[in-house]
C-alpha cells in the first residue's frame, strides 16, 4: 500500500505547453516529491523546451535517489516522439491515470 499519494501534474485541456522559464517554474513542485505522475493526455506536440525540462527533472531525481515517476500519454504522436528521443527507456508510460497509480504498488525498476 502507498505511504504517500503520488503528486499528479496535469496540463489543462485548453493549455499549451509553456515555454522555458514558465515550464521550469511549474515543474519545480515535482523535483523533490517522492512519487510523481505527469499527465500529458492534453498534449499534442512536444517541444524542445519540454523535453529538456523532462530530462532535467530525470537527472535531478536520479541524483537524489528518487524514483523517476510515471507519464500518462494517450496520443500516439506524443508516444512516438518520446520513443524517438529514448525517453521510454527511463520513464514508465501509461495510457490512463488508473494504470499509472496502480503501478506504484509494483516495483519500479527504472532509474
Amino acid at each position: 500500500m502507498l505511504q504517500e499519494q503520488p503528486r499528479i501534474f496535469a496540463f489543462g485541456r485548453d493549455e499549451r505547453v509553456p515555454s522555458n522559464g514558465d515550464l521550469h517554474e511549474q515543474f519545480l513542485e515535482l523535483y523533490d516529491h517522492p512519487q510523481i505522475i505527469l499527465d500529458l493526455r492534453s498534449i499534442d506536440l512536444l517541444g524542445v523546451a519540454f523535453l529538456t525540462e523532462l530530462g532535467q527533472l530525470r537527472l535531478h531525481r536520479r541524483d537524489l535517489g528518487l524514483p523517476l515517476g510515471r507519464l500518462i500519454v494517450d496520443s500516439q504522436y506524443v508516444r512516438n516522439a518520446l520513443s524517438a528521443v529514448g525517453f521510454e527507456r527511463n520513464w514508465a508510460i501509461y495510457r490512463t491515470p488508473e494504470e499509472a497509480l496502480a503501478s506504484f504498488d509494483a516495483p519500479d525498476l527504472r532509474a
